[in-house]
């Protein structure tokens, strides 16, 4: 009998163990479960550049509810980033293009006018398209800014660097502006790879120490 109850004590131990591991992996407030996040989102993303047009969009609003999540945990962590809200303003701001795109396309194929007077008539519809997505790829930009601010990893500023490029070269070279943004991707891949902690504000950093010495 004390066999047995060791041997249950051990299993049960062991089980206990196994367990906390488990949680402390994905835990909401562990990094591990940050990269969980962001990692599978990154990998969704690059599933709907290879999906039909219907699954791609609804694969792509997935990738980018996980990756909108894994910035809200580090902004709640670090207490001092916008991460989170610079993510949300640009996807925000690539939705409103997409809409203006596909508007102006339906209507494109709708219309019998010549190409003059389409151009003339969907100008202020183009310019809008091109100032949102100036802005939208600001706000990508700098919400990576954030979050190498807040895991203290310059290679977020790169990635973000260089989708500002990829962006910008779009506008002279297709093919070019994919490579860079192939090459931004890998480095965003790496960078959250590479996290090992996010910084806390000072402010929070103060709490903390007061609270170990009270």
């Amino acid at each position: 009998m004390e066999k047995n109850e060791n041997l249950a004590e051990k299993i049960s131990s062991s089980l206990e163990g196994a367990s906390s591991s488990f949680m402390k992996v994905y835990s909401k407030k562990d990094v591990g479960y940050i990269k969980l996040l962001a990692l599978s989102g990154l990998a969704l993303a690059n599933i709907a550049s290879f999906s039909d047009e219907g699954a791609g969009f609804l694969i792509t609003v997935i990738s980018l509810i996980l990756i909108l999540m894994a910035m809200q945990r580090v902004d709640q962590i670090s207490m001092n980033t916008n991460a989170f809200g610079y993510m949300l303003v640009s996807a925000f701001g690539y939705a409103i293009i997409s809409l203006i795109f596909l508007f102006v396309i339906a209507t494109f194929t709708w219309d019998n006018a010549n190409l003059g007077r389409l151009f003339s008539r969907y100008f202020f519809s183009l310019l809008i398209i091109f100032m949102l997505t100036v802005l939208s790829a600001y706000y990508y930009y700098k919400s990576y800014i954030e979050l190498a601010k807040a895991t203290n990893l310059s290679i977020f500023r790169t990635s973000a660097i260089l989708i500002i490029v990829s962006i910008i070269m779009g506008i002279f070279s297709s093919f070019l502006s994919d490579i860079i943004f192939i090459i931004a991707s890998v480095f965003t891949i790496i960078g959250w790879i590479g996290i090992k902690e996010i910084e806390q504000s000072q402010i929070e950093q103060s709490k903390e120490k007061e609270t170990l010495f009270s």
